[in-house]
């Protein structure tokens, strides 16, 4: 009897141990499998991101020879669209707060170059010296960024490069890996001192910013939630929507993707981040006020007020204007918003907020005693005449802002300038050029 019970003990004992030990294994094996799934996720985003940089590199090599409109444009619209993609592929890496910065300003301004030498192709313009100069410089600084990528792809598939911390055991990640925030910290000094590129409209590109402050305090939204706004902002219905992505960052937002459009609403608040379209327009049917007005009637209907227009360009039946906010009379250039519209029916193409939503805030802003546009006004050149003046916030390099009187000047030759006096130390902060054509007003 006392046999039987030992047995029966030691029976029970050896099955809850068994038990256990089943339960610890699964728990052991489960956390593997996570751990290589979040692996392979980091590896395709790496691989995906050095295939991005290294056609922008090669496309880059060919676009220096490109002589004629076709050829122009047809790069143009590849370099947009890989430098989009790498963006994308960069956002989906664990990145341990390594400053992306001055890589994703790389990646912007290469694209933002590359529609303004479209628009240039459209009209049946060829490269100048200055733009392939431009793009000779853009070509070193891709290849520094491709050399880096591929070095983190291989190292990301050959374990020498530790993308998670090891808890399972992964028998390819070699014991001395280098941990994946050192690498990507390599990648990101490939572009440390990338210069600063001008294209159209004043102050379109100024410094990224750490926090979006005009999203500080706002309260999160889920997907669902995001998903409703976004066929607002389309004009589309919810079925036709479907969710692409989180695209994180500095303007954290779901994107989705509805016919040929792609929309991105930001997930604090529910704001409208972006929106690009892939859609084509016919023929100019519309007068650049009407497109103007337009465009003003859609931020306005959004809940973007108090926009007011600053530049604009004319290309392929598609008008981009530039809105920035005015306060209290006084042009705020940081919180700028560029929407484009189709030239033919008044729709919608595309949309860019991003700049607002880093900058928009209460600046407390007002106008300015007649002696200030006095005092300011015998810092402007001998060679230049005024022709008007107004108040303007304007971003500086360093990040911050400074109010400026705005001179608008001319030269004896017809050249016409913007002129930015600082209303504390009345020295220039700012001189750009107004380049006018049958396209629109760019600055330089």
């Amino acid at each position: 009897m006392e046999r039987r019970k030992r047995i029966r003990k030691i029976s029970f004992f050896l099955a809850v141990i068994t038990a256990f030990s089943l339960v610890a294994l699964t728990s052991f094996l489960k956390a593997d499998r996570l751990e290589k799934e979040k692996r392979a996720e980091i590896q395709q985003s790496v691989c995906e991101l050095d295939e991005y940089v290294a056609s922008i590199d090669s496309t880059l090599s060919k676009g220096i020879y490109a002589t004629t409109p076709p050829m122009i444009l047809n790069i143009s619209t590849e370099l947009w669209r890989l430098s989009s993609g790498a963006k994308i592929m960069l956002s989906q890496i664990p990145n341990d707060s390594i400053d992306f910065s001055q890589t994703n300003k790389f990646l912007s301004q290469l694209g933002e170059l590359m529609m303004s030498l479209n628009r240039k192709a459209a009209d049946g313009g060829q490269l100048s010296k200055s733009d392939i100069s431009r793009l000779s410089e853009l070509l070193e600084y891709a290849k520094a960024l491709h050399e880096s990528t591929t070095a983190l792809r291989d190292g990301v598939f050959d374990g020498t490069v530790e993308v998670i911390s090891k808890q399972g055991n992964i028998s390819d990640v070699k014991n001395d890996a280098t941990p994946l925030s050192t690498s990507l910290e390599n990648t990101a000094k490939a572009v440390t001192d990338f210069p600063s590129l001008i294209y159209d409209g004043p102050f379109s590109d100024h410094l990224e910013k750490k926090e979006a402050e005009f999203l500080n305090g706002k309260q999160e939204i889920s997907v669902t939630e995001a998903k409703k706004k976004c066929a607002f902002y389309l004009g589309a219905d919810e079925e036709d929507i479907s969710f692409s992505q989180m695209e994180d960052g500095t303007v954290a937002s779901y994107v989705f993707v509805s016919d040929k459009s792609t929309c991105a609403v930001t997930k604090k608040g529910g704001y409208l981040s972006y929106i690009i379209s892939s859609e084509y327009t016919g023929e100019d049917a519309l007068t650049y006020d009407e497109a103007k007005d337009k465009a003003k009637k859609y931020l306005e209907k959004i809940g973007y007020e108090g926009m007011a227009d600053s530049y604009h360009s004319e290309n392929d039946g598609v008008c981009t204007v530039n809105f920035a906010f005015e306060e209290n009379g006084v042009k705020c250039y940081p919180d700028l918003i560029k929407v484009s519209v189709s030239m033919y029916d008044g729709k919608i193409l595309s949309v860019d907020a991003r700049n607002y939503l880093l900058s928009h805030k209460n600046r407390g802003v007002s106008s300015q005693p007649l002696s200030v546009f006095t005092k300011a006004e015998k810092k402007i050149s001998p060679l230049l005449h005024i022709k008007g003046n107004a108040l303007a916030v304007i971003p500086t390099p360093a990040g911050d802002e400074k109010l400026c009187c705005e001179f608008h000047c001319a030269d004896d030759k017809g050249q016409e300038v913007l002129v930015y006096i600082d209303t504390k130390t009345f020295n220039e902060a700012q001189i750009l050029l107004l380049m006018y054509s049958d396209n629109g007003v760019l600055t330089k």
